[in-house]
């Protein structure tokens, strides 16, 4: 039967290792080389290791290419999740919108961190965040498209 491992990641998401505890994937790098965050292996809030790569039969599956944007065991959001939506949430508040407008998104942008959202609860956040402006949506793309699904991407265009 095969073993989960371990993943180490930066704060800011960044893998430096989907075997962090096995002698060929331990890295004992305290900071990303990418980008200088403290690094990870468990969750902040519950200690649950962050899912890596995947070893059956001595044959490597490999791991993720992104990490995963919530804890497996308590479903809290890891940092680089927070920060994604932290910088939305700036990007929104800097726009020159109406200030209902501005509350309802940054209302949106919290309720996608419920791990219960489905896809088509992100689709249809997203498309609301979509209707406050061609310059709000092209700013903030980039950062929500880390944030949902594939299946939500696909249903909004990201």
């Amino acid at each position: 039967m095969g073993q989960r491992h371990t993943a180490k990641v930066c704060e800011n998401g960044h893998i430096l290792t989907n075997y962090h505890d096995t002698s060929y994937g331990n890295n004992n790098s305290t900071y990303c080389g990418k980008c200088g965050a403290a690094t990870m292996i468990k969750c902040n809030k519950c200690d649950a290791k962050i899912l890596g790569g995947y070893i059956s039969n001595n044959i490597i599956f490999g791991g993720p290419r992104q990490p995963d944007k919530f804890c497996n065991m308590c479903g809290v959001a890891y940092p680089w999740t927070e920060r994604s939506i932290q910088r939305i949430s700036e990007i929104i508040d800097t726009k020159i919108l109406k200030k209902d407008t501005k509350d309802d998104i940054q209302k949106d942008l919290q309720k996608l961190k419920d791990k219960k959202l489905d896809d088509d609860g992100q689709r249809d956040l997203v498309n609301k965040i979509k209707l406050a402006g061609k310059e709000i949506w092209e700013i903030v793309k980039p950062a929500l498209s880390g944030l949902i699904t594939e299946a939500a991407k696909k249903q909004t265009g990201l």
